[in-house]
């Protein structure tokens, strides 16, 4: 395929705009989704600091982040189901898709382990790249950028979902560096606000930039 005939994918601030109109269409699902991110944005404002705190045991450790362990265990699962559904609600609304609380629960049953699984081996292998040199472990991250989206959309394995993503972020490069890039500008708000504001911020702009990456894996999966 020529360059003229081969398909132009938008840049990655065009996306934030359709990204948050499908958010604003289905903010309900968004803001159940993104529970954990929310509360953890909240946390961060009404937080009472804990000084001279000397971390002794796991229970010190507890005690200066300012929960019981049993609310933080919690915690992790929510996150953990979470994220394993927020690609498949991505992908779904991306698709013009209507997605149910009900068609949401019967996939976290089904694939919040595998997504996990993915998470944790695309965590390693960047990890790993990085250990032993910057630069690897930088183009892993984007080879595999979109293996949950192949996952959900494909309902391939997690090692065939990565061979996917690493062949599709290879068409076009750059646009899955400008998704990385817009997310990282996203949390400067939490970075340099105080109180804690700048942190509910950088959660609202996320949630609203969260079909950003299923629009592109769509658009990707038209290259040739």
């Amino acid at each position: 395929m020529s360059k003229k005939e081969r398909p132009q994918t938008q840049s990655a601030f065009t996306l934030f705009s359709k990204s948050s109109k499908l958010v604003s269409d289905n903010v309900r699902l968004f803001m159940i989704v993104s529970i954990a991110t929310i509360a953890q944005a909240v946390y961060g404002i009404f937080r009472k600091p804990v000084t001279n705190v000397q971390i002794k045991s796991v229970a010190d450790v507890f005690k200066q982040l300012g929960f019981s362990p049993a609310i933080f265990a919690v915690f992790v699962v929510v996150t953990v189901v979470m994220a394993a559904v927020l690609p498949k609600l991505s992908t779904e609304v991306a698709k013009g898709n209507k997605p149910t609380i009900s068609d949401l629960w019967d996939f976290a049953l089904r694939y919040t382990f595998p997504i996990f699984a993915l998470s944790i081996i695309t965590g390693l292998a960047i990890m790993g790249g990085l250990i032993l040199l910057i630069v690897p472990g930088v183009i892993i991250l984007r080879k595999f950028y979109l293996a949950p989206y192949v996952l959900v959309d494909q309902d391939t394995g997690i090692l065939e979902s990565l061979r996917i993503s690493a062949r599709l972020t290879d068409k076009a490069p750059g646009s899955i560096w400008g998704l990385i890039g817009v997310s990282i500008l996203l949390s400067f708000p939490s970075a340099v606000s105080v109180y804690g504001i700048g942190a509910i911020v950088s959660a609202i702009l996320t949630i609203a930039y969260a079909v950003a990456p299923a629009l592109r894996y769509q658009e990707l999966k038209k290259l040739k």
